[in-house]
């Protein structure tokens, strides 16, 4: 994402809690001003990026928490036996943190 800022380019942002999508976030903006790129084109490059985010949708909240948790921590799990560094990364207590109820 920071090599994405040096050079003036979008990207896509893999899961993450908020904290950490509102951290990688202010970081991106900051190393493009940091190689001068002006507001406008830094405004641009946030606008075309894309943040990945997981929503499951149930006819309750206690549904959608009960099937949806278990499959992100099975998720998490996979992409961590692909990349140990993603395990290293990815703890149970930032999962239980991506359970936004965005309402």
């Amino acid at each position: 994402m920071v090599q994405m800022a040096r050079e003036g380019r979008p990207f896509m942002m893999n899961v993450q809690t908020n904290a950490i999508t509102r951290h990688r976030m202010d970081l991106y903006r900051q190393t493009q001003r940091d190689l001068g790129h002006d507001e406008a084109a830094i405004a641009r490059n946030v606008d075309d990026s894309w943040v990945w985010r997981n929503v499951f949708v149930a006819d309750t909240d206690a549904q959608a928490a009960r099937i949806g948790l278990p499959a992100l921590a099975a998720q998490v799990e996979m992409r961590g036996a692909m990349s140990p560094a993603i395990t290293a990364r990815t703890s149970t207590t930032q999962i239980s943190s991506m359970s936004v109820n965005p309402r």
